[in-house]
């Protein structure tokens, strides 16, 4: 299970100076209510399944062997390569930094997410002034319709 909300940023002020990790998600199936992805981060890699949803989605993510990861590669119907930035925020929360590159890479292509351990913390979760505006419930945002259909 994933819950998670998802914001537009537009202040890069935040992330100098903070380590980052490239991450490449290549989507292999995208249905009405799952999806399908390998990702590459680091030197590890993973194939995930996410279930339709917003703000709270089932996930389901594996390790795999670099091997798997370049047998499943051309089966790719899109792509999505990010800088990943991670900032430590009040109560043990992690704000997840997203720079898009690639395909995707634009002046403001920028998103934070953060992950909560329930939907009762997520609805009181009080948002820095560094944050944009909340995109957890646009679609538009989500990394699969990047992915295949581009920035909005």
């Amino acid at each position: 299970m994933e819950i998670e909300k998802k914001y537009l940023i537009g202040n890069l002020l935040y992330v100098a100076g903070v380590s980052c990790s490239r991450i490449e998600q290549h989507y292999i199936c995208l249905s009405k209510d799952r999806e399908v992805r390998i990702r590459k981060k680091g030197g590890e890699h993973f194939l995930t399944i996410k279930g339709d949803g917003a703000l709270i989605r089932n996930e389901w993510e594996q390790k795999i062997s670099q091997e798997a990861y370049k047998y499943l590669l051309p089966a790719s119907i899109g792509s999505v390569i990010k800088d990943r930035y991670e900032i430590n925020l009040p109560n043990n929360k992690v704000a997840e930094v997203d720079i898009y590159r690639g395909d995707l890479e634009g002046p403001n292509h920028i998103t934070v997410e953060v992950e909560f351990g329930s939907k009762e913390e997520a609805d009181v979760f009080e948002v820095p002034d560094w944050f944009g505006k909340d995109i957890t419930n646009d679609a538009r945002y989500k990394n699969k319709n990047l992915a295949t259909k581009g920035w909005p």
